[in-house]
């Protein structure tokens, strides 16, 4: 049911494609309701239907090749609130011979956001931001794929929208580059805003997270969040003191603060500590490789 917070509604929601005479079910009865300042990861295998999802609610998709509605920010006309959502497709493709100031600037201007007082500001402050400053004025077709992967983070983040959605955003970035997305993520969080990733990162989806929805050969097998998981979670944590180095596992999240409080009076120090939501979520689609 739909609430004065909701972002993204999603009911009964169906899509078949047609290829070489068999219908292909992309997606069976989708059911979703997204609440505004959430973090959603969306798992699932290749071809489990992710990114026909972003497409539909995102409006790539448009009504009438699905069956199902769709309501963003509590209207079912999309269309007139598509300047509060910013994209980045799983496979970024921008005109070859712009440069990067020229591509952020028409996203400016598509978003109605372009102010000739302070613009260039903007998107010189947006290109830091992604490490892509020196670059400014070079072409687009001479970027490498984690170049192309950081522009288009830009170009979908550069008029701050409400809602943003990320099809694989850490495909082709280097370490450097999954820092910078995951710090973007955090810092819109705290910002109040709704975002809608779809990842094969199992640690992302628990770094990042606030909910969790699994997708398997078009229909979810699971939508819970992240606080839901760890009331059920296990932890595995390695210590060390001096030359003594051990490893334990407790059974839930309130087990492991009360370690890690004695560990701390005890002086031992903790090097890691990975929880069990990995295992829990695998149960529901295998392996994603």
């Amino acid at each position: 049911m739909s609430t004065p917070n909701t972002i993204i509604e999603v009911t009964e929601l169906s899509k078949i494609y047609r290829e070489n005479f068999r219908s292909i079910h992309a997606l069976k009865n989708i059911h979703l309701n997204i609440r505004q300042n959430r973090v959603v990861g969306i798992l699932g295998p290749n071809g489990a239907g992710k990114t026909t999802l972003l497409k539909i609610i995102t409006g790539i998709i448009p009504t009438g090749r699905y069956t199902g509605t769709v309501r963003l920010f509590q209207t079912a006309e999309t269309s007139t609130v598509k300047h509060r959502i910013g994209f980045l497709p799983e496979h970024p493709e921008f005109f070859k011979h712009v440069t990067p100031h020229e591509l952020l600037e028409f996203s400016l201007k598509i978003s109605n956001q372009w102010n000739k007082s302070n613009s260039n500001e903007v998107i010189d402050t947006m290109l830091k931001r992604v490490n892509l400053f020196r670059e400014k004025d070079k072409k687009i077709n001479q970027f490498s794929k984690g170049m192309r992967q950081r522009i288009g983070i830009a170009q979908a983040i550069i008029h701050s929208p409400d809602l943003l959605v990320l099809d694989e955003p850490m495909s082709g970035l280097d370490p450097n580059g999954r820092r910078m997305v995951i710090d973007l993520i955090q810092s819109y969080y705290k910002e109040g805003k709704t975002i809608l990733f779809s990842t094969h990162d199992l640690d992302d989806i628990d770094a990042l997270c606030t909910d969790v929805l699994v997708l398997v050969k078009g229909e979810i097998l699971l939508e819970k969040s992240l606080s839901e998981l760890r009331e059920k979670c296990s932890y595995k944590i390695e210590w060390e003191k001096g030359d003594e180095k051990q490893s334990i596992k407790v059974e839930n999240e309130s087990v492991l603060w009360v370690f890690m409080e004695d560990a701390r009076t005890q002086g031992k120090r903790i090097v890691r500590v990975q929880s069990g939501i990995a295992e829990q979520l695998e149960q529901y689609y295998g392996d994603l490789s």
